[in-house]
């Protein structure tokens, strides 16, 4: 199937970062949605090669930064609703935070991130915590993301982990933010196309290279991508499989409007090009229609609103 879809252009740092020039029509080739399991959604799957799974795409999000290009789209979104703490769901191995909280905090704004998920990387969030002490933290125990606890208050995100549920749980998720009056921004740089699929396929070789480089340092990883190189063939198979699950900005738009029966909130979807991707990071973007008309808007990225 054929879609074509209006791209905005947006720089992902520097202080002209609003700045668009003008939308590009590009034709994606999208593939079948298929809900299939990963390695690491496996209730048996050990904590070894469940931690090694996020451990390699935490270093991949590190290398190629596509997540800096939707800095705007949510530092926006934070303006509207007057947050200054976000919840990240889902968090693995801490994603790409590192750079992307630095990126957010800028302006001076003091923005926090805790981050949580359901199975902890511990070492993984120790260690990334340890570089933005005070500014990065995590819940330690585990959260399920479609109940979150009264106690976790903020701005939610989801970063290249909304794919992992079918679509009745990934409708709860949003359904969860909008009963409790938080905002949401979900994104994933996986894309169910052609194009995205090759892309996932190429980061067999890289795994081999990366395996000593990550930090913090486990021999368990080592030995299972050299002496016993599963993890080359997992980490591939896990990223084939993400974007296969991925949600298109219609299915988006979808499951935010079935999360939402009355209507409460705003709903921002869309692609945004990513500087070192061969595909965009697609979005969604939700908050409380109350919270924004008490606040100016900003001029953002073009989306689908809804």
């Amino acid at each position: 199937m054929e879609r074509e879809r209006l791209v905005g252009h947006d720089h992902p740092a520097g202080r002209d970062e609003l700045r668009r020039t003008q939308p590009v029509r590009t034709v994606t080739i999208t593939v079948r949605r298929i809900q299939f399991f990963e390695v690491g959604d496996l209730a048996w799957c050990p904590a070894t090669v469940r931690d090694a799974i996020t451990d390699y795409l935490h270093h991949a999000q590190n290398i190629f930064h596509p997540y800096l290009a939707i800095v705007p789209l949510l530092r926006q979104a934070l303006e509207h609703t007057g947050a200054m703490h976000i919840v990240d769901l889902c968090s693995g191995a801490a994603g790409s935070w590192l750079q992307l909280l630095p990126a957010l905090r800028e302006t001076g704004n003091g923005i926090t991130v805790q981050m949580t998920d359901k199975y902890i990387n511990r070492p993984a969030l120790d260690h990334a915590c340890a570089q933005l002490p005070g500014e990065l933290t995590f819940f330690p125990q585990p959260v399920d993301a479609t109940a979150m606890p009264q106690s976790l208050h903020g701005f939610r995100t989801v970063f290249s982990a909304f794919h992992h549920f079918p679509p009745s749980r990934a409708r709860a998720i949003l359904a969860d933010a909008v009963r409790h009056g938080q905002g949401i921004g979900v994104f994933e740089f996986t894309q169910r196309s052609y194009l995205g699929l090759r892309r996932a396929a190429a980061i067999l070789p890289f795994i081999f290279i990366w395996a000593p480089r990550l930090r913090p340092f486990r021999w368990s990883r080592l030995l299972l991508t050299w002496l016993i190189p599963i993890m080359p063939l997992i980490v591939m198979f896990e990223s084939l499989v993400s974007s296969l699950r991925t949600y298109t900005p219609d299915e988006l738009r979808a499951l935010a409007r079935d999360a939402d029966p009355e209507n409460s909130y705003i709903w921002k979807s869309g692609e945004i090009p990513a500087e070192k991707s061969t595909v965009p990071v697609t979005y969604l973007l939700g908050y409380p229609k109350m919270l924004a008309a008490t606040r100016t808007p900003d001029r953002a990225p073009k989306s689908a609103t809804f």
